[in-house]
């Protein structure tokens, strides 16, 4: 059973409080680690924690070589990874621009019907009381990352929105105040940025 937190987004400026809908979220969000996947595939496969990281690290490899060359890749049971690619400012129709100009966006992952559907079949949710939103504080920004960096190597501005029910802008100056007094550090991956605890 998943817990999750019913939630009201923050209103935009001008926007009719009375129109919101209520989203929600996984109240205690976790990721199983590389080693929890090794274990994991040992148990219920034949082969050893050794060969199941040499497929993995193979995997990425491939899928990576295969994206860099504008290949999708088709995992079986699974779904299908594709580089969705974009430019990196705003270009209008009549204008030149430079191969430099363009980037991956994202990597996309489309699962296949069967298993979303076995997804959906296996998962059952049980929803705690909402969430009230509240003016988020650098402290409150803190604690999050503190908490969320002890289980995960990188934390995106989408994590923090996500956990304190704010706005990217908001999300993205809370960061910057966390970098400029050295609790984190950041650096851009094409449109995004990854913040790590300092070393």
């Amino acid at each position: 059973m998943i817990e999750v937190t019913p939630y009201i987004s923050p209103c935009r400026k001008g926007e009719d409080p009375t129109s919101k809908k209520l989203h929600l979220r996984v109240s205690k969000p976790s990721t199983d680690t590389p080693e929890d996947v090794v274990k994991g595939l040992e148990h219920s496969t034949t082969a050893t924690a050794a060969d199941i990281r040499a497929v993995l690290s193979g995997l990425r490899d491939y899928i990576l070589n295969a994206l860099s060359q504008g290949r999708s890749v088709q995992l079986e049971g699974l779904g299908r990874i594709s580089a969705i690619p974009h430019f990196t400012k705003a270009v209008l129709p009549n204008e030149k621009f430079r191969n430099a100009d363009i980037e991956t966006k994202a990597v996309q992952f489309l699962p296949e019907r069967e298993f979303l559907k076995a997804v959906r079949h296996q998962t059952r949710y049980h929803a705690g009381p909402m969430h009230m939103a509240k003016d988020a504080t650098v402290d409150d920004a803190l604690l999050f990352c503190k908490e969320w960096l002890a289980g995960h190597d990188v934390l995106i501005a989408a994590d923090l929105m996500r956990e304190l029910q704010i706005g990217r802008s908001r999300a993205s100056r809370l960061l910057r105040e966390l970098v400029r007094r050295s609790e984190l550090v950041g650096k851009k991956y094409g449109a995004v940025v990854q913040y790590r605890r300092p070393l």
